[in-house]
């Protein structure tokens, strides 16, 4: 007898139930929102930290920058002194650019002259108020341009580099027409207008013979019985005039960068500077450091000595007062700065409230309303003014 074996069908597969595909879209749309969420949460926290290193990197080179600057604060080259300040009655217009705030012409220590003046400043009363600056100031930091509540300051000095510097540069070089130079011996500073033609080493600025105006010339052999150096011409520096403050506006869209009421309102760090283009000399607005809020300056005076027989001795000598303090002949003994400098991110922080108190030295801030929402950082330096308070010391 044959045994026979009854074969079942396989069950078919039906697919999923609803039920089943709503639990589904349900884990996956809860999956996908938390993606999302953490996606977005670290995209903001990019962000944060984005604006946050861009914030220290931006105060941290406003400081190194000006700090350079005011360094070489009375650099005159060879000449070893400061010229007199003793016939002006008031501070010089640091903007005024015509032939009568610098004329051509030699400046000895005794002769007055604005270059007198390595340093000088214009202080906020308060952190509403702008500071009170000269005529020809006035017409290019207006009530648009210029940001209530922060100092200005204003370094003179000559370029390190000389126009020409053999073999450091060619046999000849072309000065700026109209930019202002200096051509300078230990004794003499001779302020001279630039031509634009080409000059070496028997020439000044102007193109017209050096004169006596020179200085022994080590790259060449010496010549004669017994060996002299040749001389050359003395070296020719551009001099620079730098008055920094703080702008209501990164991009000013107004006559020569002024900002204007419809600008970006970024807070930035900017300076005045002397310049010659297309042979007319101007103060230039030029753009430095953007999120720079509030810029708060003191300065150390020198006017007595702790060594015996000397009247000063290159140290301040007491506590570092605004600008507002120092009187018309004290700005010769200013030796150090103290800069305060309150930077800001250039955007706004979500849900964020500021809710600390910054020291500027003279006064504190503490930001309210929608100010609050900007993260902030605040940064100190004091500079010491070498080539000043380094002549002073024993």
């Amino acid at each position: 007898m044959v045994e026979t074996r009854q074969i079942s069908k396989i069950a078919g597969e039906y697919g999923f139930s609803l039920i089943e595909l709503m639990v589904a879209m349900t884990i996956g749309s809860i999956l996908a929102t938390a993606l999302v969420i953490v996606f977005a949460n670290v995209m903001q926290t990019n962000r944060e930290q984005f604006k946050a290193a861009q914030q220290i990197e931006n105060g941290r080179y406003a400081i190194d920058l000006m700090t350079n600057d005011i360094r070489l604060a009375g650099y005159y080259g060879e000449f070893g002194t400061l010229p007199s300040i003793s016939s002006f009655a008031s501070l010089p217009d640091p903007c005024d650019v015509t032939s009568a705030a610098l004329p051509e012409g030699p400046i000895t220590e005794e002769a007055n002259s604005r270059l007198g003046f390595h340093v000088q400043g214009y202080a906020a009363s308060d952190l509403a108020t702008r500071p009170t600056v000269p005529a020809n100031c006035s017409a290019l930091l207006d009530t648009n341009t210029l940001r209530p509540g922060s100092d200005i300051v204003v370094i003179r000095r000559l370029d390190t580099k000389p126009l020409l510097d053999p073999p450091n540069t060619s046999a000849s070089v072309t000065a700026t027409a109209s930019d202002i130079y200096a051509q300078t011996t230990s004794k003499t500073m001779d302020i001279q207008y630039g031509v634009a033609s080409a000059i070496d080493g028997t020439k000044n600025a102007k193109g017209a013979s050096t004169g006596t105006l020179t200085r022994k010339d080590f790259n060449q052999a010496l010549a004669g019985t017994p060996g002299t150096r040749p001389t050359t011409a003395a070296y020719i520096r551009k001099v620079h005039v730098h008055v920094y403050f703080v702008a209501s506006c990164r991009d000013g869209n107004g006559a020569n960068g002024k900002c204007l009421g419809t600008d970006d309102g970024i807070p930035t760090l900017k300076r005045l500077e002397l310049v010659s283009e297309s042979g007319t000399r101007k103060m230039k607005i030029v753009p430095l450091v953007e999120g720079m809020e509030f810029l708060k300056v003191r300065y150390g005076l020198d006017k007595t000595s702790h060594i015996p027989g000397q009247t000063v001795d290159g140290s301040v000598d007491d506590s570092l007062v605004p600008a507002s303090s120092v009187t018309l002949a004290d700005w010769q003994n200013v030796v150090m700065l103290e800069l305060r400098v309150l930077a800001r991110n250039t955007e706004a922080t979500t849900g964020y409230a500021d809710g600390k108190t910054y020291d500027l030295g003279v006064a504190n801030y503490t930001p309210s309303g929608s100010d609050a929402k900007y993260k902030r950082h605040a940064f100190t330096s004091q500079v010491y003014i070498v080539n000043i308070g380094g002549r002073r010391e024993s």
